[in-house]
């Protein structure tokens, strides 16, 4: 017996009886229920009597239409009974017996309904496929932790109410392709165990899909009918086993990814299905694959701090320019390599503490000019090599501390001139070499950078332009740097007191490039030293550089002389008495420098020539001797340590004025003085006391 309802006191106590039994007796016979859907006549009854042989309920068939297109909402058509169906329909035939259990294995197909009221199949068990097709479905649809091992295809449909699947268990496909969906969809905590497909959907309001799981691909991307478009989506600690494809799709509000992880993430590009974004979050981001951005549109900040992946792709390709605003690669690893070729930056680039096992390419190809604003490269660790040839930057380049294993290319090309604003390599450790050629530079700073290969400001025909702003001219900083091979050309240069040079130290002169080590030692050691001048403040690293590198070249001349122009250029620093000495060393012994040092020959000769011009103009005595004995006379006294001939030395021994008067005698004791100043200053030259560079 039911229980008790107050219905049946309104009733005659007999017919509340009949009454109580008759509803007692429906509750037992399976077949009551089913005469709610046993008249053909309605749409719902047409729907069922098709179903329930395992055939499509096609209501565009039933009405005697074309297809409609349930995206056309003033269609009146689609108002018609003939294509009504309740939700209640939907839930009865998926969740309720004896529907449920009479619904073949080809699932619930439905095409061109139009389904009124809400499915609530929260917490359901579904054993059926749910198939709707080119229908429009004016409530909302319930999957809150509901579970089924079949497939759920909404297509080509319009979705009025929310499409809630919250914690839904999928162990098929979740298939949404080219559906309007006009309120919110959420996936938050759902399990897709196949994968699930959004090719050409459009969503008017947020999709959430906060820690999805996917089994398989996560396809979300346009194809050549359909547009796909986003409002604002959540993928944020999503974990998809597949791919992600957004290729072509469109984004007018933020991407939340942080922490997604998955095989591959495309967000390209592809032919005429641009891929645009706004504010696009993937931090802590796990891609075991690529992440393909090339030829797409960001209107917003990409931020992928911590990405993860194995190759980076943001270039621009032959149809589609890649365009970035302020962009976040900050302590981001890559396996493979990043690829920028051909993008624009329209904001900073902050790739700090960037982590590269491939190459870095931010280069211009034929099609597309790449272009920077600010980048920070600030302890950027790249395995490969960082080629930038081509590109412009209109700020900042500071890649303090980088570390490249391979070479650095900031050249030009045949296509595109390489410039720059300020850029900042101080600290930086570059195994191979730095190529500057042709490029034009406002300003370099090297100080405390390791270039172990060849530092390139000329390739042939094309030296390194340092054109600097309206007030100043652009200036190379080169304090205590380190390279292996410096190759230039004459006009590599920056003007002068833009170089710096102190503690700068190099290896060999000249290379494959630029002009050759000959060609380089050929153009004379003046050349070189106005070279060292270019930088105002004078060291000696230049000089004892440019000095060592002519030795180990086995052009000794050249490398004394060079140091010899070092001495002198350290001479006009000095001041007082040491530029008087240090003025005495220079003339009198070339600073002890090589050939220089016999300098002081010509002084002995000089006083010399002098003392025996006295002694045969004016000491008769000495005349009668003739002008060589003059001349020996004279050097003996001139060298006092030195004794010539004894008839010399008694010469000048007269102390009662019989051959030489007092200021005679006078002149040639100042000789023999200068005499001991003279061997003193070759002493000292000889022993390298008198060099400092």
């Amino acid at each position: 017996m039911p229980a008790w309802n107050p219905l049946f006191t309104l009733l005659p106590r007999p017919l509340a009886i009949v009454g109580a039994l008759g509803l007692w007796l429906g509750s037992l016979d399976p077949a009551w229920p089913r005469g709610r859907y046993d008249d053909a006549k309605t749409a719902e009854g047409w729907a069922w009597s098709r179903i329930k042989q395992g055939q499509w309920a096609e209501f565009n068939e039933h009405c005697g239409t074309p297809p409609l297109d349930p995206k056309k909402e003033e269609d009146a058509r689609w108002g018609d009974d003939c294509r009504k169906l309740s939700g209640r329909f939907l839930e009865d035939l998926l969740t309720r017996a004896p529907w449920r259990e009479a619904v073949p294995f080809a699932g619930v197909p439905i095409v061109g309904a139009r389904v009124v009221g809400d499915v609530d199949l929260a917490n359901a068990k579904l054993i059926r496929p749910i198939a709707i097709v080119y229908s429009r479905i004016e409530g909302e649809i319930n999957l809150l932790h509901a579970r089924t091992d079949s497939v759920i295809l909404l297509a080509d449909s319009l979705m009025v109410g929310d499409f809630a699947a919250n914690g839904l268990h999928l162990e098929g496909d979740l298939l949404l392709p080219d559906t309007a969906f006009k309120s919110a969809v959420t996936l938050n905590r759902a399990k897709i165990d196949g994968f699930v497909n959004m090719i050409g959907a459009s969503f008017d309001s947020n999709l959430n899909a906060n820690a999805l799981q996917v089994g398989d691909m996560l396809v979300m991307r346009s194809d050549a009918q359909n547009k796909t478009s986003f409002k604002e989506v959540v993928l944020r600690g999503a974990k998809i086993t597949g791919q992600i494809d957004m290729t072509g799709a469109s984004f007018d509000g933020k991407l939340d990814a942080d922490g997604v992880q998955a095989g591959d993430l495309y967000m390209r590009s592809d032919g005429q299905n641009k891929a645009s974004f706004k504010d696009v979050n993937l931090t802590g981001a796990k891609i075991r694959g690529q992440v393909a951005l090339a030829g797409a549109r960001f209107d917003g900040k990409l931020d992928a701090g911590g990405l993860q992946a194995g190759d980076l792709y943001m270039r621009s390709d032959a149809q589609n320019k890649a365009s970035f605003k302020d962009v976040v690669l900050r302590g981001a690893k890559i396996a493979g390599q990043i690829d920028m070729t051909g993008a624009s930056f329209d904001g900073k680039l902050n790739a700090n503490a960037l982590h590269v096992e491939g190459d870095l390419f931010m280069d211009s190809d034929a099609r597309n000019r790449a272009s920077f604003k600010d980048v920070n490269l600030r302890g950027a660790k790249i395995t490969g090599q960082i080629s930038m040839t081509g590109a412009s930057f209109d700020g900042k380049l500071d890649a303090q501390v980088v570390e490249v294993d391979g070479s650095l290319l900031m050249r030009s090309d045949r296509q595109n001139k390489t410039s720059f604003m300020d850029v900042d390599l101080r600290g930086a450790k570059i195994t191979g070499l730095v190529d500057m050629s042709g490029a034009t530079l406002h300003g370099l700073n090297l100080s405390g950078a390791s270039i172990a290969g060849d530092l390139e400001l000329a390739g042939p025909g094309k030296p390194a332009v340092w054109k600097g702003n309206i007030r100043k001219p652009g200036a190379l900083t080169l304090r205590n740097t380190h390279i292996g091979n410096l190759m230039d050309a004459k006009d590599a240069w920056p003007a002068k007191g833009h170089l710096h040079l102190d503690g700068f130290a190099f290896n060999h002169l000249g290379g494959y490039k630029g002009d050759t080590g000959p060609a380089m030692r050929a153009r004379g050691m003046d050349w070189w030293d106005n070279w060292a001048r270019l930088d105002p403040e004078y060291s000696p690293a230049p000089y004892v550089q440019l000095a060592a590198a002519l030795t180990s070249a086995g052009d000794r001349d050249a490398a004394n002389e060079i140091r010899y122009l070092g001495r002198v250029r350290e001479r006009e620093t000095e001041k007082g008495l040491a530029f008087v000495l240090s003025g005495a060393l220079q003339w009198v012994a070339g600073f002890g420098i090589g050939t220089y040092t016999f300098r002081v020959l010509y002084w002995v000769l000089g006083f010399s020539l002098a003392g025996a011009a006295l002694l045969w103009m004016k000491v008769p005595a000495a005349k009668q001797h003739g002008p060589i004995w003059c001349f020996g006379a004279s050097l003996a006294r001139l060298l006092p340590v030195i004794e010539i001939n004894k008839e010399f030395t008694s010469f000048f021994d007269d102390p009662d004025r019989e051959r030489l008067t007092g200021w005679q005698s006078f002149i040639f004791s100042v000789i023999g003085i200068l005499g001991f100043v003279l061997g003193a200053i070759l002493l000292a030259a000889v022993s390298g006391l008198t060099q400092s560079s």
